[in-house]
């Protein structure tokens, strides 16, 4: 990454800026959610985690449209 960030700067910031979107998420993820899960097993925590983001989707989408009926 140093190498494309000293050769093709507008490169580097695409690709950073796919990951900062990502990292943001995670970030909302642990804070609204605390940072662990509750459930023992791989498939019970996979399933918690997959509710979480579904949680998560609803929130932002129901953000979306609020300010979309806002204009």
């Amino acid at each position: 990454m140093l190498k494309l960030y000293r050769e093709d700067r507008e490169e580097f910031d695409k690709h950073y800026h796919q990951r900062s979107r990502v990292e943001s998420v995670y970030s909302v993820l642990k804070r609204v959610f605390g940072n662990a899960l509750s459930s023992r097993r791989k498939r019970s925590q996979r399933s918690e985690l997959y509710l979480r983001v579904i949680n998560y989707n609803i929130g932002i989408a129901n953000m979306t449209s609020i300010k979309e009926l806002m204009k």
